[in-house]
């Protein structure tokens, strides 16, 4: 390796009293560490800008969170400071995680129940989380890994259970001679289409678009300039970290956030407005948490089929319901969405995770929206209602339905995506088709990292 220069050793920061961010560049190996890993946590606050094949990089950070210290060593001050900044809520999902082990350990803990630990984790994250999983096996731990993702069980796991409906189908299943399709079929009872199959593109024209996205929160930037359009038969998928403007994205474009500065078009017209216009506009919302968002849970499911459309003239007239009407609906929607419940009075509380997402889902499908905004559809549900789930989007699809697809689930949002964008610090920092990258490049681009030029940008 070359020896690097008296200049290179060097941290430079720029700092220039007119603007709100500084830049820092350095080769310090600790520095990028803590850099990256700030960038993480806090995307919205510290960005990469450069990195070089040298191994410097350039990072651009809100001035208000770049602090230059003189603290004498080993100083009340600093204690206090080390503790102030050791906050679990200052690390990254996969680092909290091994605090979560760690803890378990440091109580003399032999054996391990994790439920779900990878469901928002990116590869990167996953494969590091495999490996601490090994070596604790390895020093004679045992591991419980409670997961509904197939492949990382194959990849992870030494022996299967099953449990369907509160029974134990199958217990102690070596994995080394099961197929994932074989596990698939315990999980459900019947054969399930694992892979999801497109069919070709018939796409249309554009019919939903938004430009100069911008919102702030409390002086901190949560959406940057983004840039988005669907057109009639598509999905375009966005895949990223959560916390990196997700959830504010998914509330400004339904209506129930308003931000500093948007360009929002429906069939070419202005849009804008509460939910409620949203909604009359033909734009359907899947919300991300069905338990608060999407539900009333102590409300029956024929209740929660029409929230939000219980004033149209099928489900009440002159201020007072339609019981009968409402009825006969719910029990339409109960058996064309295959909602498992003894009757549609049945509380939402009392429901699968599975069932809940049916019932939410049933409401805006059966609404036939022109554009359909998901997210999380599948969080928390089991391989059958899965599959239910995504054929329901790929048919809707298929008729010509504009979809907007935000998942955790990077498999999930690559096979059901005719494109995909990449979002991150609350931009979009890629746009192409799904098999334009891999998914260890995606993982790269959530966290903020950057690729080969060739691969870099737009498709």
């Amino acid at each position: 390796m070359t020896k690097l220069s008296k200049y290179e050793k060097e941290t430079i920061i720029n700092w220039n009293e007119a603007e709100d961010t500084a830049s820092i560049y350095t080769f310090n190996a600790d520095l990028k560490r803590r850099l990256a890993e700030f960038s993480r946590k806090y995307p919205q606050l510290c960005r990469l800008e450069r990195s070089t094949t040298e191994g410097s990089v350039t990072y651009v950070m809100d001035k208000s969170r770049l602090s230059i210290r003189l603290v004498p060593p080993y100083s009340e001050e600093r204690l206090t400071a080390a503790r102030e900044y050791a906050k679990v809520e200052t690390l990254s999902v996969g680092e909290q995680q091994r605090v979560e082990i760690l803890k378990a350990l440091y109580r003399g803990a032999d054996l391990l129940i994790l439920d779900e630990p990878t469901a928002v984790l990116t590869p990167q994250e996953v494969e590091d989380l495999f490996r601490v999983m090994r070596q604790l096996k390895a020093a004679g731990k045992s591991i419980i890994i409670i997961t509904h993702k197939l492949k990382e069980t194959m990849e992870i796991a030494d022996r299967v259970s099953v449990l369907r409906q509160g029974k134990m189908i199958e217990s102690g299943v070596p994995v080394a001679g099961t197929t994932m399709n074989e596990l698939a079929q315990m999980m459900v009872g019947r054969d399930v289409e694992l892979s999801v199959t497109r069919r070709a593109e018939q796409v249309g024209e554009e019919n939903f678009s938004v430009r100069g996205l911008s919102l702030t929160e409390r002086g901190v930037p949560i959406l940057r300039d983004v840039c988005l359009s669907l057109r009639k038969g598509e999905i375009l998928g966005i895949a990223g970290i959560e916390g990196n403007g997700q959830t504010e994205l998914i509330e400004v474009l339904t209506g129930l956030r308003r931000p500093d500065h948007m360009e929002l078009f429906k069939d070419g017209k202005p849009l804008s407005g509460n939910a409620a216009a949203f909604l009359a506009a033909g734009v359907g919302h899947v919300p991300e948490d069905r338990m608060t968002r999407g539900l009333v849970l102590e409300m029956s499911i024929e209740d929660n089929l029409i929230l939000g459309y219980h004033r149209r003239p099928a489900f009440a007239r002159r201020g007072l319901r339609l019981a009968s009407a409402i009825r006969r609906f719910a029990e339409q929607e109960r058996t064309e969405f295959a909602i498992k419940a003894p009757n549609v009075q049945e509380r939402c509380s009392a429901l699968s995770g599975g069932n809940q997402q049916k019932v939410v889902i049933a409401r805006v499908f059966s609404e036939n929206p022109d554009v359909i905004i998901v997210a999380q559809p599948t969080r928390g549900v089991d391989v059958g209602a899965m599959e239910y789930i995504h054929l329901r989007l790929l048919d809707l699809r298929d008729g010509g339905k504009s979809i907007l697809l935000i998942s955790a689930d990077l498999d999930e949002v690559r096979s059901l995506s005719d494109r995909l964008a990449v979002i991150y610090g609350g931009r979009i920092v890629a746009e192409g088709k799904p098999d334009t990258w891999s998914d260890m490049e995606i993982g790269l681009l959530m966290t903020g990292g950057s690729l080969a030029p060739e691969k870099e940008g737009t498709a």
